[in-house]
């Protein structure tokens, strides 16, 4: 079996994640000025979202990580969102 790629949230679920936390027809808040730098010291609130190596296909423990943030970005509307992501891929 392939390894799980692990990370914070990785980056191309940051559409499905916006796309959960608005299903309900939510209305939109205007965009802040915001920034991501420093969020590698963020502890609180990190969900990993697993992958197979070289595959995007979202998992069901991808799943119960994308429905958490969900939750959270619902129940805290005003509160900032960074995502963030990475691979833990071999480049040759």
């Amino acid at each position: 079996m392939l390894p799980l790629l692990h990370g914070l949230l990785a980056a191309i679920l940051a559409p499905a994640i916006l796309a959960l936390a608005s299903a309900q027809g939510a209305a939109q808040a205007p965009r802040r000025d915001f920034s991501c730098v420093g969020a590698e010291r963020l502890e609180d609130d990190v969900f990993a979202i697993p992958f197979h190596s070289g595959n995007a296909q979202v998992t069901d423990a991808a799943r119960s990580g994308l429905a958490a943030a969900a939750r959270l970005i619902k129940a805290e509307p005003d509160r900032d969102v960074c995502v963030l992501g990475h691979s833990d891929r071999a480049v040759s």
